[in-house]
């Protein structure tokens, strides 16, 4: 799960994991087929007590309900490479799934810390053989294997951690040419009720696997990054203590530099960078009318003069997950009774088909996209 809220975070944790499925949903185990381009959907109820993933084909909007061949737990991320889907089996169980969607099969499930809570939280595959993986409570940055996944070794983060903390709490990651680029949220002890020192880019020579730059942000608690171009947009959710400690920024690549704040916006959890001067923000909030009273809503942002869309009404909650394709942006709709895949023209920021879930009980929490031929 991707976490949009610092508490419902921790909730997760306490329910136990398993997996949903329905003899009636199209697509069974093994029955997905190659798709040219599609969605990897990871979805959960309300209380997140369960997980299953769906694959969408988007030429036909099929849905195929629970490919994967193994139980899932209940907290988990979604990532891709091409035709293959990463799925991060996260807090307590350190599993990392792949799937080849082209194949329809798993191809390996692999433990990355038994018995250690290293809670591994992102995937970023440089190439066919090489990967990093991302823990927020462990000191290590993974180097992986993607191919046979081994784990090859560690790069040792500690020195980058905040306060009395022992590790640097690593959270999303980019690849951008051959380097990796690590969102560090420094929360400054071992917990998340302290305070956080503002987040920071730790930049990784993946030919190396040496640290080559640290870009310091000027908002706390990094929570999602996106690549334009040469240009990165980190969305930092800011501490729950310290208004104002949230926002959009803008980081040059072929510098490593920060270039500015874009937008002031406490609670960003995700953003979606669509062209030179626009993306669209993730943001959470209170709701009364939410589960929990907290919900997530989309909004437009010009990254030139750093106004701020109102939310988009057609999106009720809007924390199932956004990515884009470069021509249509993708949003996971949460909130139930409106479950589904929302598909939204950037040009005109219209809505045009929501991809309706397999279930009403099994909401969207993150998405990833499929491209075969990439």
């Amino acid at each position: 799960m991707l976490k949009t809220h610092l508490y419902v975070g921790i909730t997760l944790a306490l329910f136990a994991g398993w997996s949903c499925e329905s003899p009636t949903d199209k697509g069974s185990k093994g029955d997905q087929p190659a798709i040219t381009r599609g969605i990897a959907v990871i979805t959960a109820p309300t209380d997140y007590s369960a997980a299953n993933i769906e694959i969408i084909d988007l030429d036909s909007d099929n849905i195929y309900k629970n490919p994967i061949s193994v139980p899932l737990h209940n907290d988990l991320a979604v990532r891709t490479f091409g035709s293959d889907v990463y799925i991060l089996e996260r807090y307590d169980k350190n599993n990392i799934i792949r799937y080849d969607s082209k194949a329809g099969a798993v191809v390996y499930q692999e433990n990355l810390g038994s018995g250690i809570n290293i809670n591994i939280q992102d995937i970023a595959v440089v190439s066919e053989t090489k990967a990093y993986i991302s823990c927020e409570k462990d000191k290590n940055l993974i180097i992986f294997n993607p191919q046979t996944g081994k784990k090859i070794s560690n790069i040792d983060l500690s020195a980058y951690s905040a306060g009395q903390a022992s590790y640097p709490f690593a959270s999303s990651m980019m690849v951008y040419n051959n380097f990796v680029y690590v969102a560090c949220q420094r929360f400054t002890d071992n917990g998340y009720d302290s305070g956080a020192d503002p987040g920071l880019i730790i930049v990784v020579d993946s030919y190396t696997d040496i640290v080559v730059a640290e870009i310091t942000l000027n908002k706390k608690n990094p929570m999602a990054m996106d690549i334009f171009d040469d240009r990165l947009l980190v969305a930092s959710a800011g501490h729950w203590s310290e208004p104002s400690s949230g926002g959009i920024e803008m980081i040059d690549l072929t510098s490593n530099q920060n270039i500015k704040i874009v937008a002031e916006m406490d609670g960003a959890s995700g953003i979606a960078y669509i062209s030179s001067d626009k993306a669209y923000v993730r943001k959470g909030g209170f709701d009364e009318n939410c589960i929990f009273n907290y919900c997530t809503k989309i909004f437009s942002l010009d990254l030139q003069t750093g106004d701020v869309s109102s939310h988009f009404g057609y999106i009720k909650d809007g924390s199932g997950g956004i990515v884009h394709d470069g021509v249509r942006v993708y949003v996971g709709e949460r909130f139930p009774g409106e479950a589904g895949v929302v598909v939204i023209n950037p040009v005109t920021n219209t809505r045009e088909r929501k991809i309706v879930t397999s279930t009403t009980i099994m909401l969207p929490v993150g998405l990833g996209m499929i491209f075969q031929n990439w």
